[in-house]
């Protein structure tokens, strides 16, 4: 109860973040939502050694998250008062504009939902669930790569927004450009990284009563990295409103990973899952840099120049 209590919250964030996104304060928005977060780690680990119990801990993270959003509504009313919040401005014509849009964005997660307790249920059907105690903590060692690359595009985002509606196209190519090259080599180097250390990290997580799947865990990263890619580079549909074909394309591929994961599972083990995921993956990075490219003029052929050349910009 406290942790769906918690859940209504944090989805409050959305909708406060906007005002300061639209008021030019969206660096200040989340970085209020980032120390929220931070505050509540912090905390979490300071029971967690405590040895408090999920009551405690859910409890915790209730109370965390109701006073930070207070705190974000608060510096709300005091920097943005000409925003209030209310129905008073509220009209249909532009309901029925937004509501394709605000629909198709709910593809997004269900289709996140499909890929990660979608893929986990199907390797505790097929595989039972010890499979499922090797996987889990394998791909949750491989998530930091998409962290670090989704903190790059939610920090082009606005900017993106911002360019494309002015038809700034030399700076929307920046940005996308710059986005999608960090991105990579980020996702690259952590990929490494984890490649090298991921076995003993897993070792100690685990205190050594889990043995990793040494080659599912590197298609796993192989799986971040293609995702980190395309991640950045959808931040360009997002900024220009126009992500509808590419909600459908995410929830097909996420959905089409199950179907191949069903017999790839069954005759390569916990490197099927990860090779289902691998494929959804290629036809998600194929598509969106192409639809991105598309929405701001690029040619393929210079954009891919770029993810090397720190100088081709134009």
């Amino acid at each position: 109860l406290f942790l769906c209590l918690n859940c209504l919250v944090i989805l409050q964030w959305g909708v406060i973040t906007a005002a300061y996104r639209c008021a030019g304060k969206y660096a200040l928005g989340m970085l209020s939502v980032n120390v929220i977060r931070i505050l509540e780690g912090i905390s979490f680990l300071v029971l967690l050694v405590w040895h408090a119990g999920p009551m405690q801990l859910s409890m915790l993270m209730l109370g965390i998250s109701v006073m930070g959003t207070s705190c974000m509504l608060f510096m709300k009313m005091r920097l943005i008062p000409w925003l209030p919040f209310g129905l008073r401005h509220a009209k249909w014509l532009r309901i029925r504009e937004l509501w394709k849009p605000a629909i198709a964005f709910m593809a997004f997660p269900t289709g996140s939902a499909i890929s990660l307790q979608g893929m986990t249920m199907l390797v505790g059907l097929i595989l039972g669930p010890l499979a499922v105690a090797v996987f889990n903590p394998m791909r949750t060692l491989s998530r930091p790569v998409f962290q670090l690359t989704d903190a790059v595009k939610n920090s082009v985002w606005q900017e993106l927004s911002v360019a494309y509606g002015q038809q700034n196209w030399d700076l929307a190519r920046k940005l996308h450009r710059s986005a999608s090259q960090v991105s990579l080599w980020l996702a690259l180097f952590a990929s490494v990284a984890l490649a090298i250390s991921g076995p003993r990290i897993f070792a100690l997580w685990t205190r050594g009563r889990i043995v990793m799947d040494v080659p599912a865990f590197y298609i796993l990263l192989v799986v971040v990295l293609l995702n980190s890619i395309w991640n950045a580079s959808s931040a360009v549909s997002l900024a220009a409103n126009k992500h509808q074909s590419l909600a459908i394309v995410y929830l097909a591929c996420t959905s089409a990973s199950l179907l191949l994961g069903y017999p790839m599972i069954r005759h390569f083990g916990l490197g099927g899952a990860g090779g289902a995921l691998l494929l959804s993956e290629i036809g998600m990075s194929i598509y969106v840099i192409r639809v991105s490219n598309r929405l701001l003029s690029d040619r393929w052929s210079a954009f891919a120049a770029s993810m090397i050349d720190t100088t081709a910009r134009k």
